[in-house]
């Protein structure tokens, strides 16, 4: 967290004056949720600019928590013991290991919008089945059982071009089935998820990128000298660091937005299969 206050008033290192910080002097102190350090970037007579920046360990937060009674929860054993990390698979590993467990299956989880997307071979089918009438082989459903798109021509395009794609593979044969119920990723994301998007991930993105303080504490490093520019050169490579991930982490949401000018466009992933006609069945 970072907060600058700055003036150009004359004169302005009077600022110093008014919190009671001396410009000449950066102060740190120790907080319970990390270190605070109070520094002057710039301190000329005309401009002057005090920051405050918080240095704060969001891993060591989440992994010292503990309830009102002090007590952990009941999965601590296994959160990631690895400093740098908030999460590692191995944990998960670990924890089904030890609930008899011997195999699981990992694979890649897009970040799309969920499509809940029911197919059938035909119309007559869909008749036949499920009782639709002259509306199509199939349908896509959000996670809370609304149509997917509005536009009905988009669903048809696409639900025609997943039925190609079925039957080049062989699933009609392979699963003995002539219709099915596929849980999906719909990509890109930002073709459903812009609020989300601009409220949430890229809020975060900015804001971290903001929080890191690197252009403050690089200038701030310019001005002081000895073991006092030598802290400040320390704080500065962690906000280099913690930069990294932030920038993979933004690069991690991007890789999933692209503009949308037609069906061809869109990307469906199906990841799991729901339900599909039991053979035994009519």
């Amino acid at each position: 967290m970072l907060l600058t206050l700055t003036t150009t008033h004359s004169l302005a290192t009077d600022l110093g004056y008014l919190l009671h910080k001396n410009p000449s002097r950066p102060q740190w102190f120790d907080l319970s949720v990390g270190r605070a350090h109070v520094f002057y970037p710039e301190a000329d007579p005309d401009r002057c600019t005090a920051a405050l920046m918080l240095e704060i360990d969001p891993v060591g937060l989440v992994r010292n928590r503990r309830g009102p009674s002090g007590e952990g929860f009941s999965l601590e054993q296994y959160v990631n013991d690895r400093p740098e990390l908030l999460e590692h698979p191995q944990q998960a590993f670990d924890y089904f290991r030890s609930q008899g467990v011997g195999k699981v299956i990992c694979e890649e989880k897009h970040m799309g919008s969920r499509a809940v997307t029911v197919i059938c071979r035909d119309e007559q089918t869909a008749q036949r089945r499920f009782g639709i009438r002259n509306d199509g082989i199939g349908i896509l459903f959000t996670r809370t059982g609304r149509r997917f798109f509005n536009e009905r021509a988009v669903e048809s395009e696409l639900l025609n071009i997943l039925h190609q794609a079925l039957t080049a593979a062989g699933f009609w044969e392979q699963f003995q089935t002539d219709w099915f119920c596929l849980d999906c990723e719909l990509m890109p994301w930002s073709a459903k998820a812009q609020d989300l998007l601009r409220t949430q991930y890229a809020a975060v993105g900015s804001a971290s990128r903001a929080a890191a303080s690197v252009s403050i504490l690089e200038q701030a490093v310019g001005r002081y000298t000895g073991t006092v520019a030598d802290d400040l050169q320390k704080s500065l490579e962690r906000q280099q660091d913690r930069l990294i991930p932030v920038n993979r982490y933004v690069e991690a949401y991007r890789h999933y937005c692209w503009p949308v000018h037609s069906v061809n466009d869109l990307k469906l992933a199906p990841f799991h299969l729901l339900a599909r006609m039991d053979s035994r069945s009519n």
